[in-house]
């Protein structure tokens, strides 16, 4: 397993996004599943909603999956997500 992380500029040049990579080697060939399960759903739905982020999942490499997470800098700093809380 490795974990990667780097802050860039998004599309528009006017926000910093932090990009998380998981890239996971060397255990069992992996594929793409038909049906995209719970889990993967909430995780999904939580970089969506609480982080205004993205997740990608690429199963391309039969080697390992490698998992992207991408969402706005600002909204972590601010805790955007203690927010909605209260």
């Amino acid at each position: 397993m490795r974990i990667e992380w780097d802050r860039l500029r998004d599309s528009t040049n006017r926000q910093m996004e932090l990009r998380i990579v998981w890239s996971e080697r060397g255990g069992p060939s992996v594929e793409a599943p038909r049906v995209e399960g719970v889990g993967t759903q909430l995780v999904r739905g939580f970089a969506k909603f609480e982080l205004r982020g993205s997740v990608d999942l690429d199963f391309s490499d039969p080697a390992g999956v490698r998992h992207t997470l991408v969402c706005r800098l600002d909204d972590i700093r601010q805790g955007r997500e203690l927010k909605n809380l209260g």
